[in-house]
């Protein structure tokens, strides 16, 4: 049954919430869903993983469709990348005992990045393939042509631990200090809204501002305390109300952390968006 202007209208505002684009009227309600893709980005001081929210088609292999958006699709945001090579194939996946392999075609050991990064990527694809599971994975066989012994041990030229199945790496040491969830990058938004995130931060403190990118003045600033403070991951939220003005301006949301040191920006994640 074909959804009416009304219904997929309101579809599409919900996946916007959660970051979700809706390019084309599905069939039904249910056929599109949320799908957490990871990235590699640079926080300045490390590498880290950033997770974008990607709307795909309803799948019986959600596994393997984000692994798939992992390796071909672009990230929204140009400061998150994946250095997968693009070429790269996924031969198959399968499950057992909460291990997940993913076998992949060789183009994926035709990567290049030093070892930071390298092995940033290897967690990229545990976190990916682990948040598609929904708790049916806790640790990532990598497979190369069907095949670990002396293929993946030194994964890109560096030794990740790639041989074996791999865990997630505690989020204080791989995820972003500061992320931006809501709203994405290039996003339109209402003139009341609220900016939403995720941190893991000294005294869970984030540092924010809205600027306007045309004529460069910070329209609003200030700090707001995430839930719970650094090694531990807390969520924040602030709430925004513009004026008319704003309506058709584009705007850029920023987030950080300020350094305990000397005050200046570090950590940081910002957004581009269009104000309705």
């Amino acid at each position: 049954m074909n959804l009416t202007r009304r219904s997929f209208a309101l579809l599409t505002a919900s996946a916007a919430l959660a970051g979700v684009t809706v390019s084309a009227a599905p069939a039904t309600a249910a056929s599109y869903h949320a799908v957490a893709v990871y990235y590699v980005g640079d926080t300045g001081t490390r590498a880290a993983l950033y997770r974008e929210w990607r709307g795909l088609p309803t799948t019986t292999a959600p596994i393997r469709q984000a692994v798939d958006a992992m390796l071909h699709l672009s990230p929204r945001d140009p400061h998150y990348k994946s250095l997968w090579p693009r070429t790269t194939k996924i031969r198959g996946i399968s499950v057992r005992d909460g291990v997940a392999k993913v076998d992949l075609t060789k183009e994926a050991l035709q990567g290049r990045a030093g070892a930071e990064f390298a092995c940033a990527s290897l967690q990229q694809l545990v976190y990916t393939v682990t948040a598609a599971s929904r708790g049916a994975v806790s640790r990532v066989q990598l497979m190369v042509e069907g095949r670990t012994a002396g293929v993946v041990s030194t994964f890109w030229g560096h030794g990740c631990g790639a041989d074996k199945p791999m865990a997630r790496r505690p989020g204080a040491y791989i995820l972003a200090p500061v992320q931006i969830s809501y709203p994405g990058h290039n996003r339109t938004i209402p003139r009341s809204f609220t900016i939403k995130g995720e941190a893991t931060v000294f005294e869970a403190t984030v540092s924010w501002s809205l600027t306007d990118v045309a004529t460069g003045n910070v329209v609003r600033k200030g700090f707001v305390t995430a839930s719970k403070g650094a090694p531990a991951r807390g969520t924040w939220s602030v709430p925004v109300s513009l004026s008319s003005y704003y309506s058709g301006r584009r705007l850029k949301i920023k987030a950080w952390e300020s350094s305990a040191r000397d005050g200046s920006v570090t950590n940081l994640d910002d957004k581009l968006v269009w104000v309705a």
